[in-house]
């Protein structure tokens, strides 16, 4: 009988070690800095194109961040950026994330109206910003001239053949969402961050 008792107790101290390992693993598999498609759905209510007449700002969107429904894969996570640079809030992103996503571009200097070639999204798709899986802010992407609303307040847009920016186009005197200390920290962490211009 005490053997059974000290095989028993083996077996609950394996199980508990093995649960602790899992419960530790887990909450390290994190994504860091990660951006994720807002889902068909919920894009429409994501993001305010219009602005009040009294003092300029963002209307309020029709959808809270946290009611949004995303995507359960990034569609950009830091694995796939060379450097962020903290400034100009330029993301420029590696060799493998360009190879295995080749842009629709055909030539280097040629920019598409609407959307992103890069990130390969439409003018009015939407995505959710997040730090270590905490919803941060939405942005959207360039629209293209012939539609007659503002710009989204927080919009990615290609730069280059390799760099994409998140820009904010709602009132300077507005916090800005990009500043984040989150944001900041956890790019420091994964060593992609550049704090000069």
């Amino acid at each position: 009988m005490r053997k059974f008792y000290g095989i028993l107790i083996l077996v609950i101290i394996i199980i508990a070690g093995y649960c602790v390992y899992i419960g530790a693993h887990k909450s390290s598999d994190k994504n860091g800095f990660a951006i994720y498609f807002v889902k068909a759905e919920s894009k429409k209510g994501a993001l305010s194109y219009g602005r009040n007449e009294q003092d300029g700002k963002y209307v309020k969107t029709d959808l809270s961040m946290d009611s949004l429904d995303i995507e359960d894969q990034p569609l950009l996570e830091e694995k796939d950026i060379k450097k962020y640079n903290w400034n100009t809030h330029e993301i420029q992103l590696t060799d493998d994330y360009l190879k295995n996503h080749k842009s629709i571009i055909q030539k280097d200097d040629e920019l598409t109206e609407g959307g992103s070639n890069l990130l390969h999204t439409k003018e009015l798709d939407a995505v959710v910003i997040m730090v270590n899986d905490k919803r941060i802010y939405c942005a959207g992407f360039p629209i293209s001239p012939r539609k007659s609303c503002f710009p989204p307040e927080y919009m990615i847009k290609d730069v280059s053949k390799d760099t994409i920016a998140i820009v904010k186009n709602s009132n300077k005197f507005e916090k800005d969402l990009r500043q984040k200390n989150k944001i900041y920290n956890a790019l420091k962490k994964a060593n992609i961050l550049v704090e000069h211009p």
